[in-house]
């Protein structure tokens, strides 16, 4: 599990960084559904849950720019598609601070992408989060496949909580 300070008053609750990605991808997908949130109909986000294997999977790709930083770092902004959407990454100091939905999920793919990358916080060498760049397109475009637990609530309602993996 990946803690993370979810911040006051964000569009987002959840406490770990799988929980967060689970969230971002599912509030785009609402977003992109809505005609006047997205005029252009594009469709940069996908996901679908499968009760059988226990996973929420997809895909993304989404317009980014890119730009070389005076330090000669190199930095990936994502474009913002979507227009009057209510969001909010919180106040408080959270570890995810992008002011757009679009920007904010590609924080979250990042940050996991890191997080699986590194033998401490994943010795099991997973990789359920997959993205690339390409330069050339302006796309950051890659999938995910997250274990979630499934479960009925209260009232029947289903209640989905993104699985831990990552330390």
């Amino acid at each position: 599990m990946v803690a993370i300070t979810p911040g006051s008053s964000g569009t987002f609750v959840s406490s770990t960084a799988e929980a967060r990605l689970l969230e971002a991808v599912c509030f785009l997908q609402l977003q992109e559904a809505d005609t006047t949130k997205n005029p252009t109909g594009r469709n940069g986000v996908s996901g679908s849950f499968d009760l059988e294997n226990k996973t929420f999977s997809g895909t993304y790709s989404f317009p980014v720019g890119m730009a070389i930083a005076s330090n000669g770092s190199v930095q990936l902004t994502a474009t913002p598609y979507l227009s009057a959407v209510t969001f909010s990454p919180g106040t408080g100091s959270p570890t995810f601070v992008s002011t757009t939905p679009e920007a904010y999920l590609l924080e979250v793919l990042t940050f996991l992408q890191a997080k699986e990358a590194n033998s401490t916080s994943n010795p099991n060498g997973l990789n359920y989060v997959t993205g690339s760049y390409n330069a050339d397109s302006g796309l950051y475009q890659g999938g995910f496949s997250l274990p979630c637990s499934f479960a009925l609530g209260t009232g029947g309602k289903l209640e989905i909580t993104a699985s831990p993996y990552l330390a």
